[in-house]
């Protein structure tokens, strides 16, 4: 049981940390002034959506011990790996197409495994729901 709850606190801290980094990455941007295209921006503003809808589902699957949501969210999970996936190779056509700058597209990249990672360590919570370990 122990081991369950440190678990859980050590992905709530992986959660934090990839915040902040997004938060950092933010503020550098801004203060860079650098822009993304309309495309790569609703692309973002879409995993960020799907993001956080699934960290509070998770967290609330965990406050409730609600089976059935915790393991809803596995073809959700599986969702964000395949946006994940195809946003990469869509911002490479991108950078191929001159479209958008190499540090865009480093930034883009970075931004979008920032929010995968969230969402695996959310899940890694939730899976202690359904495998009734928390």
């Amino acid at each position: 049981m122990l081991t369950n709850i440190l678990d859980s606190s050590r992905d709530l801290e992986r959660i934090g940390d990839h915040t902040e980094a997004l938060l950092n990455l933010t503020d550098y941007l801004q203060r860079k002034n650098v822009e993304f295209s309309d495309a790569a921006l609703k692309e973002l503003e879409e995993v960020y959506r799907q993001t956080s809808d699934f960290i509070k589902d998770a967290l609330d699957s965990v406050e409730n011990n609600d089976i059935e949501k915790a393991r809803s969210l596995v073809e959700r999970h599986e969702a964000i790996n395949k946006i994940e996936r195809v946003l990469r190779k869509t911002h490479i056509k991108r950078l191929n197409k001159g479209e958008c700058s190499t540090q865009v597209g480093v930034n883009f990249i970075d931004i979008i495994s920032h929010y995968t990672r969230v969402s695996d360590h959310a899940m890694n919570l939730a899976e202690k729901v359904f495998a009734e370990q928390i």
